[in-house]
């Protein structure tokens, strides 16, 4: 147990080892309130079973709950922010330094060393250049509350799964690799998500799904048969979703035991790249080749819902209201289609001239999109009507193979920029 000097704490202490539960939480938030958040999280760690003390300590190693949308930004891939964006014609607020001149992203020639105290924001480190190294195999793939990363690393005989802040492991899980599969064509994308009572479900390179407790212990690892292409949790019907490459099939699986309940084939897609669970429980299986098909609570595929297809891929997205927006884009600019998922009916369509890739959307329904590396543009769903813009300089890559990557949050639209001078990061109102 810590040492404490203040007598409320002290008094809690004592009544933690036979009092009921609520004691260990009211000693974790007097801790938290004298500044001693590390302090806090020994103490529930403690007694992690406790379903009280486990929403307690998913404030601290559960989900990052802040007002950011991005990629993987919740686990519902819902690309939505509780805040209001920018509007007008937007300006610099910080430019952050995060890795020296000649460094890159992209796993050239990467540092993962940050010249800057400050963390960089959680949904930023969840894209696809920070942190990331080809060299050294290390992929960040989701942030907790007190400033975790969880992370993929591969080494010589395999992987390791972590969790680290600022070089502070907080648990470490090996996987060592057999003979078959060292081989990466059999290899899936990593996946990560966190529960809000702060349990981990991941997917492996290896194929492997896994669901990690607080402490570090693993509650189940299964193998998966197939690639999978997004993990979607589900935490209010105790489920979550796995989407399979091939064949392509949605798989609905026990939170508890990772066991499967029930599974969608989707042979009417011919792929399918990202998994969205909407405020009903369906699930919007959306494929790049200008099909969405929908799943419902049940497992059945309800419907099929056709939008125009461009050759840059799709993404799609949650209005506040729990619609449906599919974003497809090209060199020439982002289709916007809007949809009810329940009916499938279409609410409406627009054409963002120059814009392409992952949205976010803000609570009053804005939705923004990336310019290649030009710019950040905002609409308006409803309509299309355009309430923002800031210019910004092309990434180091070509405008065409933009690899952008931005969050929202009140009042602002920030971005890592990446030029042959370093990695920055860029506060933009």
């Amino acid at each position: 147990m810590v040492a404490v000097s203040d007598d409320t704490l002290r008094k809690l202490e004592r009544e933690v080892a036979s009092g009921p539960p609520s004691v260990r939480i009211r000693l974790a938030a007097e801790l938290e309130r004298s500044g001693r958040t590390d302090d806090a999280v020994t103490v529930l760690l403690a007694a992690p079973a406790d379903r009280a003390v486990r929403r307690a300590l998913g404030r601290f190693r559960g989900p990052a709950p802040n007002d950011w949308s991005a990629p993987q930004g919740d686990a519902r891939n819902t690309r939505r922010s509780p805040a209001r964006g920018p509007r007008g014609e937007g300006r610099v607020l910080e430019r952050r330094p995060l890795a020296p001149e000649g460094h890159t992203f992209f796993g050239r020639s990467q540092d993962q060393r940050v010249l800057s105290p400050e963390p960089v924001p959680p949904p930023l480190l969840t894209g696809p250049y920070v942190y990331y190294s080809l060299a050294t195999g290390r992929r960040v793939l989701a942030a907790t509350a007190d400033g975790h990363v969880i992370a993929e690393n591969l080494g010589a005989g395999g992987f390791e799964w972590s969790a680290n802040r600022d070089g502070r492991v907080a648990w470490r899980i090996l996987m060592p690799a057999g003979d078959h599969e060292g081989d990466p064509r059999f290899w899936s994308r990593p996946h990560a998500a966190i529960a809000e009572d702060a349990t981990v479900f991941g997917v492996t390179s290896l194929r492997k799904l896994i669901a990690v407790e607080p402490n570090g212990e693993r509650r189940f690892e299964h193998d998966l048969a197939a690639r999978v292409e997004a993990l979607a949790l589900d935490e209010a019907r105790g489920r979550f979703h796995l989407l399979y490459d091939n064949p392509v099939m949605l798989s609905t699986r026990d939170l508890a035991t990772g066991r499967e309940m029930f599974a969608a084939t989707l042979a009417q897609l011919p792929a399918a790249h990202e998994a969205i669970v909407c405020d009903d429980g369906r699930v919007a299986c959306i494929s790049a080749f200008a099909r969405v098909a929908i799943v419902g609570v049940s497992g059945e595929v309800e419907r099929q819902i056709s939008f125009a297809e461009r050759v840059g891929g799709a993404h799609g997205a949650l209005t506040p209201s729990g619609e449906l927006v599919v974003v497809s884009s090209d060199e020439t600019g982002a289709g916007v289609s809007h949809f009810d998922p329940a009916s499938g009916a279409n609410r409406g369509f627009f054409f963002a001239r120059d814009c392409r890739g992952a949205p976010a959307i803000d609570k009053d329904g804005t939705i923004y999109l990336d310019g290649g590396g030009r710019y950040v543009m905002g609409f308006a769903i409803a309509g299309g009507a355009q309430v923002y813009k800031v210019e910004r300089p092309t990434l180091w890559m070509a405008p065409d193979q933009p690899k952008s990557e931005f969050a929202l949050r009140e009042g602002e639209v920030d971005f890592i920029e990446v030029t042959k001078d370093g990695v920055t990061l860029i506060r933009v109102g």
